[in-house]
């Protein structure tokens, strides 16, 4: 049986398409991004994200591009600095400084080459800190009796004036 030239052609024609498609195509990999808090978010201290970014086989990705965007779910405000940089091996340190209390949504983006893009996003919750306040009570019986309180919670400081105390 003796095969037409016609279909060794047609062989090499497509032997030839599937070698350039196979050149030209590139099929993007998946990765992971791990986000997480170094500390709890206040408005007094920037903010420390640890972003680790790996593949599918927990190899870091080395040479990929980190961007943060954060700002209030209840109204229109976004945080007041952001600032990336790189540790190396796929370890990236965000520092975010949140400008007030209340509900916060984070997008940490990553682009590499050979990845397909990637975002997460973080919701949290910016509290102030408890301030940390110490009151020194002299008495107004005349005893000469002096104490010292510390208290370790948020308080409300209320000034009382001997003309406001009655000693008798």
């Amino acid at each position: 049986m003796r095969v037409r030239p016609f279909f060794w052609l047609f062989l090499a024609f497509v032997c030839i398409g599937i070698l350039v498609y196979a050149a030209t195509v590139h099929i993007l990999a998946p990765a992971q991004l791990h986000v997480q808090l170094a500390q709890r978010p206040t408005p007094e201290t920037p903010t420390i994200l640890k972003v680790h970014v790996t593949d599918e086989q927990g190899l870091t990705v080395d040479g990929a591009k980190i961007s943060t965007q954060a700002w209030m779910t209840n109204m229109l405000m976004a945080a007041n600095m952001i600032s990336t940089t790189s540790q190396g091996q796929g370890t990236f340190l965000v520092h975010i400084s949140f400008s007030m209390v209340g509900p916060w949504m984070i997008t940490v983006t990553m682009q590499a080459d050979g990845f397909l893009p990637l975002h997460q996003t973080l919701l949290v919750q910016v509290q102030s800190t408890p301030a940390f306040v110490c009151l020194f009570a002299h008495s107004l019986a005349g005893n000469g009796s002096e104490r010292t309180f510390c208290l370790h919670q948020p308080v409300m400081l209320i000034r009382l004036s001997p003309t406001n105390v009655n000693t008798s």
